[in-house]
């Protein structure tokens, strides 16, 4: 059951403290009808289940929510430093480094690449499952996207859900329950996945990160990385040196002078939501013990013909040519009925390579 609202609501602004354990309250009693005499009345201890998450908890003490999201900017911090993962990047990746953003600015301007990793903890609203939920994203930000067509500024990121009896549980008793990557995401070669935490033993911390070269697509394992439609590569890998994680806060309400998150120069922002529907949750919890899910769709037939065929906005547009050239002679020969076959099969692999044209130049 979910705990009473004393200790249970994040959003409480006060825990109670040695000094209100003693139950005093100041009152003014008259004298004799003249004179006011300060008195102490005693109240009794506090209520043991406040007491208890204020003590498990040192996090939840001195509420401080900068980015107005209901939790305790510590605790948000303790969560992300308990469940990073360890990113795994090419010895030949052209932009070096996941990159550290000037603080401060307007628009995302690049300080270093140093292997910076930014964080995000929110609330999940699971009102029809036991306990308390969290979700936890990781960013891995970059200067440039420097695969096909590249291109200025890349977001990437991986998240996990995270859940616990109650709300106030000090950050030991989180555990996560399934963990997504985003790969491509909303794009053509859209090939975004997600596991349980067991099946990646990532219950007590974090996974490790395939990042593909140069795409900087993220992947749960070295094999899926082969899987999608954009020329992803993850060889002679190592590991990326963790300078540190920063919260980022929320969008409208950023921590730690990242303001950058709202510009239009990239859809930062819109990363931002949550990962975990209840559709995708759905797939996750019918998953067979041990799989990785994909959650973008099963792969069209145009994707694998892209995946096959080198991955590039040229194959595509040949395949059109050919296709509609092929289509048209069958047109030409057997009516009307095969040329307005020929107009829409034309029209279907325009959009196709339209697509994987745009997912080349950055728009995703």
């Amino acid at each position: 059951m979910q705990p009473t609202n004393e200790a249970g609501d994040m959003r409480s602004n006060t825990i109670p403290s040695a000094n209100v354990k003693m139950g005093t309250r100041m009152a003014h009693v008259l004298v004799g009808g003249a004179v006011p005499v300060v008195c102490c009345v005693l109240l009794g201890p506090a209520p043991a289940s406040a007491q208890h998450a204020a003590e498990a908890n040192p996090a939840m003490r001195v509420v401080h929510d900068e980015d107005r999201d209901g939790l305790p900017d510590a605790f948000e911090e303790e969560l992300l430093q308990r469940f990073v993962p360890s990113f795994m990047i090419s010895v030949g990746e052209c932009d070096g480094l996941p990159a550290e953003f000037l603080s401060g600015s307007q628009e995302p301007r690049v300080v270093a690449r140093n292997g910076t990793i930014y964080g995000q903890v929110f609330k999940s609203e699971r009102s029809a499952w036991p306990g308390a939920w969290v979700e936890v994203h990781y960013y891995h930000l970059w200067g440039r996207d420097c695969g096909s067509l590249a291109h200025a500024l890349d977001v990437e990121h991986v998240s996990t859900l995270v859940q616990a009896e109650y709300m106030r549980a000090p950050p030991s008793k989180w555990k996560a329950l399934y963990w997504y990557a985003a790969a491509h995401e909303d794009t053509v070669c859209d090939a975004s996945h997600g596991a349980s935490a067991e099946t990646l033993d990532a219950g007590d911390g974090g996974p490790t990160i395939w990042i593909s070269r140069g795409k900087h697509a993220s992947f749960l394992s070295e094999e899926r990385c082969r899987w999608g439609c954009g020329g992803d590569r993850c060889d002679e890998m190592i590991r990326v040196p963790r300078e540190k994680v920063i919260n980022l806060g929320e969008p409208g309400a950023p921590l730690n002078g990242a303001v950058w998150i709202d510009a239009t120069a990239w859809p930062m922002a819109v990363k931002m939501q949550s990962d975990f529907s209840n559709l995708v949750l759905a797939r996750l919890q019918n998953a067979a013990p041990g799989q990785t899910v994909a959650l973008s769709g099963m792969r069209q037939p145009w994707q694998a013909m892209i995946l096959t065929g080198g991955s590039t906005a040229g194959a595509v547009a040949t395949s059109n040519q050919q296709t509609g050239k092929a289509v048209s002679v069958a047109g030409t020969s057997t009516g009307s009925a095969l040329a307005t076959s020929a107009e829409k099969v034309g029209k279907s692999l325009g959009r196709t390579s339209r697509g994987v044209w745009n997912f080349l130049r950055g728009r995703k």
